[in-house]
């Protein structure tokens, strides 16, 4: 049970630290020798992810300014 739940976790999305600390496993080392096998979906899914956010398609809206003002929105004082 422990071993499909943890693969389960890891497919879904769960952090692989979150998955260690559940199985009480010592060092992550451990955990992603034993889960290596559902890591390749993890890290293929994560690659997405990023690769959206870069090209701007998370969202419809105008890609995210993290945090900053565009020029065009800076108020003047």
């Amino acid at each position: 049970m422990r071993h499909g739940t943890a693969s389960l976790a890891l497919a879904c999305g769960s952090d692989l630290r979150v998955v260690q600390g559940t199985l009480g496993h010592g060092s992550i080392v451990v955990t992603s020798d034993i889960y290596i096998s559902v890591l390749p979906e993890v890290y293929h899914r994560s690659a997405q992810a990023i690769a959206r956010l870069i090209l701007g398609k998370t969202r419809a809206g105008p890609p995210a300014t993290f945090g900053r003002r565009r020029h065009d929105q800076v108020t003047q004082v």
